[in-house]
């Protein structure tokens, strides 16, 4: 990481989200070229002090509500991804990933058969079915 107020500012918001704060924290995105974080959250007065308190000059936190923190997030793409299986012959589950704004992206070769089987299967609250033609290594 580079020794900048953007990216020690990121780094603690990082440490609060880890830790004390994990059941309010949903994700974090930064926009470098204006020294922008911005914070989803479980609107938390004592999180958000915590954030701006760790915020260094220059820095601008912008908090965005959610109504899930991470770790549900978590749950949830590891619930989808451990059933991978299930589909097998209706469709291609490609990948699972967390948004930072307070959903679980799954990735289908073909949304228009998934979706109903998979909001079926697991809600549809936080959760966006989208179409992904070739799976991604990160």
């Amino acid at each position: 990481m580079d020794d900048t107020p953007l990216f020690r500012t990121l780094a603690r918001i990082g440490d609060l989200a880890a830790g004390p704060h994990a059941d309010v924290c949903t994700g974090l995105a930064v926009d470098e070229a204006r020294a922008v974080a911005e914070v989803w959250r479980i609107p938390s007065a004592a999180f958000e002090e915590a954030v701006c308190s760790a915020a260094e000059k220059g820095v601008t936190v912008r908090f965005h509500d959610t109504d899930v923190s991470r770790t549900e997030l978590e749950a949830l793409a590891q619930r989808i991804g451990e059933d991978v299986n299930r589909w097998d012959g209706a469709f291609q589950l490609r990948e699972v990933g967390i948004v930072e704004r307070g959903v679980v992206s799954v990735g289908i070769d073909d949304p228009g058969t998934a979706r109903p089987l998979i909001k079926g299967a697991f809600g549809t609250e936080h959760l966006e079915v989208v179409r992904v033609h070739e799976a991604a290594l990160d």
